[in-house]
């Protein structure tokens, strides 16, 4: 007869059955921390990128009521280099609306390459 403790291999499978239990918490609490950090950043860039709407609309009106200054011809030019720079960027090309608002500021530096030479 083989030497055999059933008591011992039920007490075995227990601690088994509790260690995958912490596991799958474990993978869970990973997962929810993931998620918040995923969401929590989402809303960041939302965030920022709603102020800088709403200060763009501001500095224009500042601007027009003469509170702010106007931007120097070196500020727009530099402006417009920076735009060229985001232009020859072409990580997202596979992206349809990337380059669907490629086309429309490079249609901005072409006007704006026209005006400079007229």
């Amino acid at each position: 007869m083989l030497n055999r403790d059933p008591l011992g291999e039920i007490c075995e499978d227990i601690l088994n059955m509790g260690t995958y239990g912490v596991r799958i918490i474990e993978i869970q609490l990973w997962y929810i921390g993931k998620r918040t950090k995923l969401i929590s950043e989402s809303i960041m860039i939302k965030i920022v990128y709603y102020a800088k709407i709403a200060w763009s609309s501001i500095e224009e009106r500042l601007i027009l009521l003469g509170i702010l200054p106007y931007p120097t011809k070196e500020e727009v030019a530099a402006s417009y280099e920076r735009l060229r720079i985001k232009l020859a960027d072409t990580r997202y090309d596979n992206n349809p609306r990337v380059l669907a608002s490629k086309k429309q500021a490079q249609a901005v530096l072409d006007a704006y390459d026209k005006s400079r030479q007229s």
